[in-house]
């Protein structure tokens, strides 16, 4: 998995607005690691016009939306187990803040449960930590599932750590 999560975010530095990265095991099973971004400014109303010259100064906050996610396709027994939000950055203080988080669990044959919480790692890095639990409810098999995504004050983010352990 740190393979994986290594190429998603050589890709997000690169400038890639997703990336989708997997490993196919000899029985068929596959598990993966995947990012999406989008940028939003604060400073543009929703035509896209500039509000006014004080709101795109260099001081200003910006927005940012990230999603990442890891899951598991096996015979007849796929998950996934996403977390996404938006964090507020500014270059020039070098901060971020207010971070939001929205984990979704899904798995059709599968009990779900998880913890999601935020960890101000310093004023400049956020870190969003999701744990995933999937219990399958015709076989007995276990699965928790790690995300942790590092919100940073330059606007970007990355994936710092991504599992599937049965």
């Amino acid at each position: 998995m740190n393979e994986l999560v290594r190429n998603v975010n050589k890709d997000l530095s690169n400038g890639a607005s997703s990336s989708l990265e997997s490993y196919k095991f000899e029985d068929g099973s596959e598990v993966y690691v995947g990012v999406e971004e989008k940028q939003k400014d604060s400073s543009l109303n929703q035509s896209n016009q500039i509000i006014s010259f004080k709101a795109i100064n260099s001081g200003s906050y910006r927005t940012k939306d990230y999603q990442a996610y890891v899951g598991y396709k096996g015979p007849g027994f796929d998950f996934k187990h996403r977390v996404s939000g938006t964090f507020q950055y500014n270059k020039t203080k070098k901060v971020v803040r207010n971070v939001t988080f929205d984990p979704q669990l899904s798995g059709t044959f599968y009990s779900k449960s998880e913890k999601t919480y935020v960890e101000k790692h310093n004023a400049g890095t956020h870190l969003v930590n999701s744990t995933g639990h999937f219990t399958a409810l015709k076989v007995f098999a276990q699965y928790t599932t790690k995300i942790k995504v590092a919100c940073i004050y330059n606007g970007t983010f990355n994936v710092t750590e991504a599992r599937v352990v049965k």
